[in-house]
């Protein structure tokens, strides 16, 4: 069936919206995701640096100063690092005991138990090959994507975008090498992508309701000296007029033209 030039037009308009607004959602959501996960790697990274401000080394081992508890209970509370269920936490991972010895949720005292419900665990030997100390110092936190090692037989591979900023402490004569891990669940961030997007979507629909209400107006508009001239040429072959009576654009005269010289007597044509 092949469809009237008005309707492949408007076809054809409409398939370009389309296509056009597709491109424009993809590009947009890939840019929300971007400046998402942009945003929330700053925020963990300052987290892990805020953090250290509130611990310190007592006895062998790693505590919050009475002095600074209010201060870090609000911090704590505030980051919803103590959330539990292993949506978001931190803790101090002791390189060379390869335990924690710190953590968000008990603060001056670790409990085992607690560890198992609250808190995921990383492949950390994989994970210090990426990182590099030279003698005692601080390297900057840095944000990456890794899966949590499965605790139970069968459990699978959870991702959590984790902050991990490296130090090194003086512990009698020897350099103690610590992790600080704040992580929160990749499910959390990309609910937070999730959230933002009915928005721009929603904007995105209406401009596309909007041009197309445009392009019908606009294409009545174009297609009216069309429609002009078919009714002239239908009048022309009912025998109501001898000729066109008015004036077409460029792309029309080749047609007007050769109408006229079909409605022209053939001695008259010939002359």
């Amino acid at each position: 069936m092949m469809y009237s030039l008005r309707g492949r037009h408007l076809l054809n308009v409409i398939a370009i919206i389309i296509i056009g607004l597709f491109v424009l959602g993809v590009v947009l959501s890939s840019s929300i995701y971007q400046h998402k996960a942009a945003a929330v790697s700053e925020e963990l990274e300052r987290t892990a640096l805020d953090l250290l401000v509130y611990l310190e080394y007592d006895a062998g081992r790693f505590t919050i100063a009475e002095s600074n508890k209010a201060a870090a209970e609000t911090f704590l509370n505030e980051r919803k690092l103590r959330t539990g269920g292993k949506e978001r936490f931190a803790y101090l991972w002791d390189v060379t005991q390869q335990k924690i010895t710190w953590d968000s949720v008990d603060s001056n005292a670790v409990d085992q138990q607690a560890v198992q419900d609250n808190f995921a665990l990383f492949d950390v030997d994989a994970l210090l090959q990426t990182l590099t100390v030279t003698g005692q110092g601080l390297i900057p936190a840095s944000t990456r994507v890794l899966k949590a090692l499965p605790q139970t037989a069968g459990q699978a591979a959870v991702p959590y975008w984790v902050a991990v900023q490296k130090f090194t402490a003086q512990v009698g004569n020897e350099q103690q090498h610590y992790l600080l891990l704040v992580a929160t669940t990749a499910a959390a961030v990309d609910e937070a992508v999730y959230a933002l997007l009915p928005t721009p979507l929603l904007m995105l629909l209406s401009a596309a309701v909007l041009l197309l209400l445009a392009q019908i107006f606009f294409s009545r508009w174009v297609m009216t000296p069309l429609r002009t001239f078919e009714q002239e040429v239908q009048a022309i072959a009912r025998g109501e007029q001898a000729t066109f009576e008015r004036h077409y654009p460029a792309e029309l005269q080749a047609i007007q033209q050769a109408i006229a010289v079909l409605k022209t007597p053939p001695d008259t044509a010939i002359k």
